[in-house]
């Protein structure tokens, strides 16, 4: 086998495959651009369709999550405010028992540890009722072009439950509110009755660049005219 012409057609195959991938990229980069800009201008997600496929925004409508990360201090907060939301456990010696079940308020006891509880329902129905808005910055920490996107949610009660102004950003303890993952990304669907032509297209290339090689190689081994 001539190795050397194999390794030259993989690798003049694959600087093909680099030519290909950064001339996508930088088409992908221009039409996302483009259509993150339309989307915040028309607060609606674009999507082309052409002769050869579609290519669309997605991730645009997300939804943040807000989820309880820290039960103790919602418990705590939600205490202070909506008390009969809370449900209390109080650990006392077991010397003491007696003592503190005869106790109002627990008088005189030495209470070692109390958990509070906030009702699963209660908590379901107040995080269920917030409003959450992704702001979106771009932020270049290089100075040097390299912008990353940076998303902050902010959360509003618009029922009242949680505050009583319902513009009011809470940042409420215990409870993250987290941005969706991934960002808006552009997606690119090729046809495909034309994928499957270009992937057929490319194999019988391929296949014909090897029948070359093993054609070249057969004529190399055969004896010539002289030395028969």
């Amino acid at each position: 086998m001539n190795i050397n012409r194999y390794l030259d057609a993989l690798l003049d195959a694959t600087a093909v495959q680099a030519t290909a991938k950064a001339r996508v990229d930088r088409l992908r980069d221009v039409l996302e651009a483009e259509a993150r800009r339309r989307w915040k201008a028309d607060n609606a997600a674009p999507s082309w369709k052409a002769t050869l496929g579609k290519v669309r925004l997605d991730g645009t409508n997300p939804e943040a999550q807000v989820a309880v990360t820290d039960p103790e201090a919602w418990a705590s907060w939600v205490a202070q405010r909506h008390p009969d939301a809370v449900t209390a456990t109080v650990t006392v010696p077991s010397g003491q028992l007696e003592a503190a079940l005869g106790a109002l308020g627990f008088a005189g006891v030495d209470v070692t540890t109390t958990t509070a509880t906030v009702d699963p329902k209660w908590t379901t129905t107040a995080l269920d009722g917030l409003c959450t808005e992704v702001l979106e910055k771009e932020v270049d920490d290089s100075g040097e072009g390299n912008v990353r996107i940076e998303r902050e949610v902010l959360v509003t009660d618009p029922t009242g439950t949680l505050s009583p102004d319902p513009g009011e950003v809470l940042d409420l303890p215990g409870v993250t509110a987290k941005a969706p993952d991934p960002a808006p990304r552009l997606v690119v669907i090729l046809d495909s009755a034309r994928k499957r032509a270009a992937i057929e297209a490319a194999d019988a290339e391929a296949a014909a660049v090897v029948a070359a090689i093993e054609a070249e190689e057969a004529t190399a081994a055969e004896p010539s005219e002289a030395t028969a």
